[in-house]
């Protein structure tokens, strides 16, 4: 037990955040893989700030709103989004992702926003935005983009080419990129 003095450890404050939760009308707390408490209010699913090194499993289908933002998430793959139908904002920025790889988001219809700057992100499969077709704002800045393969954003026709290239380090971009 902590004197008056000691900061309590982390598995002594949790029994304190369920009456909180409880008070704020949080339906859900659940401990993630890496061991960091996120919150689900409503339909939003926050894992902001929580060290998580990878997405978290078992996602809620119910989710609308994902925030993975301010993390050290360094992959995403093809199916860690593969059964969220319903979310229409997901936030991963300030991560450390490298690469988004073909078909990452599939199974994302509802997507309307997409936060991924401020990563690692260098590359980007040709197919990694494919089956966004509600996709309208993509928020890619401050990343390490060097290149980017033929048609990367086909196939997004609702989203605006002015999200797009906020990509403050490109340097070079091959074919036509929103050819749908």
């Amino acid at each position: 037990m902590p004197t008056m003095w000691q900061r309590p450890q982390r598995e002594e404050r949790l029994p304190l955040l369920v009456p909180l939760a409880l008070l704020l009308g949080v339906t859900a707390l659940f401990v993630s893989p890496s061991d960091a408490a996120c919150t689900f209010i409503g339909t939003e699913l926050n894992c902001a700030y929580q060290s998580l090194t990878v997405v978290p499993a078992n996602i809620s289908a119910s989710t609308t709103r994902l925030l993975l933002n301010n993390n050290l998430i360094t992959i995403i793959t093809n199916t860690n989004f593969l059964s969220l139908t319903n979310v229409n904002f997901l936030d991963l920025s300030n991560n450390r992702l490298a690469f988004l790889p073909s078909n990452v988001f599939l199974g994302m219809i509802s997507l309307y926003e997409l936060d991924i700057y401020l990563n690692q992100i260098v590359g980007i499969a040709p197919g990694a935005f494919n089956g966004l077709p509600s996709l309208a704002s993509l928020s890619v800045s401050r990343n390490r983009i060097t290149s980017l393969a033929n048609s990367s954003f086909a196939g997004l026709s609702k989203l605006s080419s002015n999200y797009i290239f906020t990509v403050t380090t490109l340097h070079r971009l091959r074919g036509e990129l929103l050819r749908v």
